[in-house]
């Protein structure tokens, strides 16, 4: 099993324009009739419908549960949760968790997908750029919260 924070993505033409629209998971979805979504510091966003209610630009599908967290300043997390490169948001994905470490009948990766500001040009070269934050320990309590302290699981690089 393997956590990733993905602090802050870019997708760019080699003259370095940046089409990710929210790369930085900062700019919260705008929900009609109640404002914006809002996050509690310290928190699993829990489903795919709070994720895809929470973020600008990013969804999820597939029953998988990708995570935005908030950092803030004032909030002691108990969950080992790093804080951002920049800004207050992050994203947590888990790249791998075996079947046989959960309640899942197959194994299980998380993912999103984001909108881009513009139609990409075929035969152009893009770079894709990731800030990427390995973190064992916030995967591992977790996954212990999740099971009610019953799974038993050890976080390793799992080369995805």
């Amino acid at each position: 099993m393997r956590i990733l924070f993905l602090l802050f993505c870019t997708f760019h033409s080699l003259n370095a324009q940046n089409f990710v629209v929210n790369g930085s998971f900062e700019r919260a979805r705008e929900i009609p009739g109640w404002g914006h979504a809002e996050l509690l510091p310290c928190n699993f966003t829990g489903s795919p419908e709070d994720f895809n209610r929470t973020v600008e630009a990013w969804h999820t599908f597939n029953l998988v549960t990708p995570d935005i967290f908030l950092s803030d300043s004032n909030a002691v997390c108990e969950k080992h949760l790093p804080h951002p490169r920049t800004g207050n948001r992050m994203l947590g994905l888990i790249m791998y968790l075996p079947g046989t470490d959960g309640t899942h009948e197959y194994d299980y990766h998380e993912y999103v997908e984001g909108r881009l500001a513009r139609p990409l040009i075929p035969g152009k070269k893009y770079q894709v750029s990731f800030w990427v934050q390995e973190n064992k320990a916030a995967g591992a309590a977790h996954l212990k919260g999740l099971g009610g302290g019953n799974v038993k699981s050890e976080p390793v690089n799992c080369g995805n």
